[in-house]
């Protein structure tokens, strides 16, 4: 329902989930909605055993800095990696699967607007 794209990126399949639908603002913690999006997800992932999987947590470049987020880099990775643990939970192989944070520093659009932001808040799932 609009959750989430799927598009072939250097002859990979990537699937980019916003993090409206996954997390709520400077938290890692998957909302409801973002919990059962990625359970009918690993359902369909769970079955590829001989892929690999990365999940890869992405922010805008608004600073963040609490005491368990001193960086976008520490709240992107925290995201993805709470992506990890709820795949394997449902599944998906954890020797198949890994995590990534990239901060603000691989920007979808531009960081200027609400609009660009909003698409620069996400977590993407690469399949190789």
């Amino acid at each position: 329902g609009g959750q989430l794209t799927v598009n072939i990126e250097q002859g990979r399949i990537v699937i980019n989930l916003p993090n409206n639908v996954l997390f709520e603002s400077g938290s890692a913690t998957l909302n409801a909605e973002g919990s059962q999006a990625l359970s009918q997800l690993a359902e369909v992932l769970s079955q590829f055993t001989d892929r690999r999987f990365q999940i890869e947590g992405h922010t805008d470049s608004k600073p963040i800095s609490t005491a368990r987020f001193p960086s976008n880099w520490e709240l992107s990775t925290a995201r993805a990696l709470s992506v990890v643990h709820l795949l394997t939970e449902k599944n998906v192989l954890p020797e198949n699967i890994s995590a990534a944070g990239y901060g603000e520093f691989r920007p979808r659009a531009d960081n200027e607007t609400e609009e660009g932001r909003a698409k620069n808040r996400r977590a993407v799932i690469t399949i190789n």
